[in-house]
């Protein structure tokens, strides 16, 4: 076999394949051109996806006409003229490969004047041939449309994913950039319809809010160790293990394992919503590992993994709370026991337990049981600033042995049980009630409750919706999707879950369906974590009708004993016991 020299085109194609993978890459290219040209304002549409059509249009500085023809050669640049340049890249841009592996694989127009020039430029070439230059009218700025991507490159053009499937990669990386350059105007467009905005010259939380939501809080921190500043912002989601991360070096948008092991590190999972900022001397990070130019190395990786950490971890203790750092029972427990099917790490999610305590303590109790009781809903009560005097008892009349006798200062309700005293912890006993309630009624179907106002969900959460829009329609969700927005219209009708926001249910089941492909047990498992969530609280002030429904409905579970975490629901004090310790047996 024969050594012999592959024709200009075809090497040219290999090049570009390096550089330019699908659309994104054609769009993260065109944008970092924009950003290093001083822009202010960036468009960028897209047709098809950017299969058919990607525009990229940014009001810079520019390019002269006689460097026009420059622009799409290969490894012609402005940015760097010198081999020690490359110890010190200030740039996003640098290497001269982007325009010139873009017009290898498209039909590529380029529209560029400067401020100095009364008229603009035009470029006009196809699959990698020689550029044709003309006159043309046009604003101050650069506008660069690609057509036919890899229309000459078929085997690379049927890798790619559907329309939808690379909008989304393209509106992720245009949505990290805003967030990287809040002071920049950046508007996306797809097929006409304008699907994502911001207005520059924001702070950079303001723009987060607005791809993430304003709910759950935003926090911040910084760090430093070494040459390394970080600057770290954290949306904690509960309940929700995965973590997304937008890591940012110098301004420039990177994959870093150090970063994230840095986040992940410690006792407290750091499940939500991240974006690192790291500012360091340029000399201190190799930005030139490969031609995608999102992998980076560090000189000092200890000195950016510690400052990373210590911006987390102190983000981390300020945002848990007290309930969440209950342990969790581990598997191989006693008979009884239940262990979810997903249960994550070898942990179980809820506690097994034993029978409700009978009145002697011993479980032998003969005595004729006369709870027969209705399983209505009790209605979940507001915090009351001022407790109630507690007056005379109040039978029960379902069950003659039954009285209520009140709520003590410390919040948990005492009943009277045929002459044995039982406390109640009422937020134990509405958990256990809110997960059996969930469990039953998920086991025969997922209903859908219609939302009165329509609920606009955040840029984000509206990609991820858009991605597995059928498995959330059938387990209740419905959505509607106008002009560049995505509204929640209606929710699963999940009991015990009236308080908990419709954005907190549907996050929630997103990252569960993102983790699994069952939609049923992990389903209600997740949702009955929100309603433990949303439980009566231990300090809320309880009416009379109240406690006695909490009662009613704790005594028609499967188990009442205990919260489904394994947390005790009552405690008993039998008649025989009180009248041992006052000496009266």
């Amino acid at each position: 076999m024969t050594i012999h020299r592959l024709p200009q085109t075809v090497a040219m194609r290999i090049a570009a394949g390096e550089v330019v993978e699908r659309p994104i890459s054609v769009v993260k290219e065109l944008m970092e051109n924009s950003l290093d040209a001083g822009s202010s304002r960036i468009s960028v549409s897209v047709i098809q996806g950017g299969r058919l059509s990607i525009v990229v249009e940014d009001d810079g500085c520019g390019i002269p006409r006689e460097d026009l023809p420059l622009a799409v050669e290969s490894h012609a640049t402005s940015k760097i003229s010198s081999i020690e340049d490359l110890d010190a890249i200030a740039t996003l841009g640098y290497r001269g490969e982007a325009l010139a592996s873009v017009a290898a694989v498209s039909r590529l127009d380029i529209r560029s004047r400067t401020n100095q020039e009364d008229r603009g430029a035009w470029l006009r070439m196809e699959g990698g041939s020689s550029p044709e230059v003309d006159e043309q009218n046009c604003r101050v700025g650069t506008r660069v449309q690609v057509d036919d991507l890899f229309f000459n490159l078929p085997a690379r053009r049927k890798f790619l994913k559907s329309a939808r499937a690379e909008l989304r990669r393209i509106t992720k990386v245009v949505q990290e950039f805003s967030v990287a350059y809040p002071s920049v105007a950046f508007i996306l467009n797809s097929d006409g319809k304008k699907i994502y905005e911001t207005q520059g010259a924001r702070d950079r939380v303001d723009v987060l809010k607005g791809l993430w939501g304003d709910e759950p809080e935003i926090l911040t921190s910084s760090g430093a160790r070494g040459p390394y500043s970080v600057i770290l912002w954290w949306q904690r989601i509960s309940k929700v293990s995965r973590v997304s991360v937008m890591a940012f070096v110098n301004g420039r948008r990177v994959e870093d394992g150090t970063i994230r092991a840095a986040i992940s590190s410690g006792e407290t999972h750091p499940g939500g919503n991240w974006v690192v900022w790291v500012e360091t001397p340029p000399d201190e990070v190799d930005v030139n590992v490969h031609p995608a130019k999102t992998e980076v190395l560090f000189r000092h990786g200890g000195d950016l993994f510690a400052a990373v950490r210590d911006g987390a971890t102190s983000m981390k203790g300020r945002s848990l709370p007290d309930w969440e750092s209950r342990p969790l029972l581990r598997t191989g427990s006693p008979a009884g026991t239940y262990v979810p099917k997903y249960a994550p790490k070898g942990e179980s999610l809820f506690r097994g337990v034993d029978p409700f305590p009978s009145p002697s303590g011993s479980g032998d109790d003969t005595r004729p049981r006369t709870f027969k009781f209705s399983s209505a809903p009790a209605e979940e009560s507001s915090p009351l600033p001022v407790r109630e005097q507690i007056s005379d008892p109040v039978e029960v009349d379902e069950g003659p042995h039954i009285s209520y006798l009140g709520q003590l200062n410390s919040g948990y309700l005492v009943f009277d049980d045929g002459g044995d005293m039982v406390l109640m912890d009422p937020h134990a006993a509405h958990e256990r009630i809110n997960f059996e309630r969930i469990k039953k009624r998920c086991s025969s179907g997922y209903g859908t409750q219609n939302l009165a106002t329509p609920v606009h969900l955040p840029p984000t959460m509206a990609s991820e919706v858009d991605h597995m829009e059928a498995r959330l329609a059938s387990v209740g969700f419905v959505f509607s999707v106008g002009d560049g927005e995505t509204l929640l219209e209606g929710i699963p009708d999940v009991p015990g879950c009236s308080s908990v926001s419709p954005v907190d249910m549907l996050r929630t089941t997103v990252a569960a369906l993102s983790e699994n492909t069952d939609t049923g047990e992990i389903m209600w498992l997740k949702w009955a974590t929100l309603a433990c969530k949303a439980s009566v609280k231990l300090t809320w002030k309880l009416s009379r009708e109240e406690a006695v429904a909490l009662w009613r409905d704790l005594i028609c579970c499967e188990t009442p004993s205990a919260c489904p975490h394994g947390r005790p629901a009552v405690l008993r004090l039998s008649s025989d016991k009180m009248a041992s310790h006052f000496e009266r047996s």
